[in-house]
């Protein structure tokens, strides 16, 4: 039933120059006590990323901090998550430009979601100076 009603919804927006995008869903240690454990939720993680573009063509908008909730919660290791979502499927340009939009509205702090993606970013030799400043890297 989604597939078909984001399909109809995709059509609609192409025809009037508007992307869609389908964020990546929460699954918190909240929801796993609500739901004994079971995940109700689309999009938690990369392998129901795949199964999902498996059936529909749809651009990714990946909340960082979705995505590691997620990953503690299901006890997956959030920078693979990470890196499987994001080196495949975001243009390391428009992470930069997410990461550098973040920091500029609000700067970093030592526990920053923000600092570890500039790790990763670091580890992929794509770092511009300007963050390796900002983060003292």
């Amino acid at each position: 039933r989604f597939c078909n009603a984001f399909k109809l919804l995709q059509k609609k927006a192409e025809e009037n120059g508007i992307s869609l995008y389908i964020e990546n869903n929460v699954f918190s240690k909240t929801n796993a006590e609500t739901y004994s454990g079971e995940n109700p939720f689309m999009m938690t993680n990369f392998n129901e990323y795949k199964t999902l573009k498996e059936k529909i063509d749809f651009n990714l908008l990946l909340d960082v901090a979705h995505l590691k909730v997620s990953a503690k919660t299901l006890n997956l290791n959030w920078r693979d998550e990470f890196e499987n979502l994001t080196i495949e499927n975001l243009p390391s340009k428009e992470i930069f430009k997410e990461l550098k939009n973040k920091i500029f509205i609000n700067p970093p702090k030592e526990s920053d979601i923000a600092k570890d993606i500039a790790l990763l970013m670091l580890k992929d030799n794509f770092m511009p100076q300007d963050l390796k400043r900002i983060f003292k890297l």
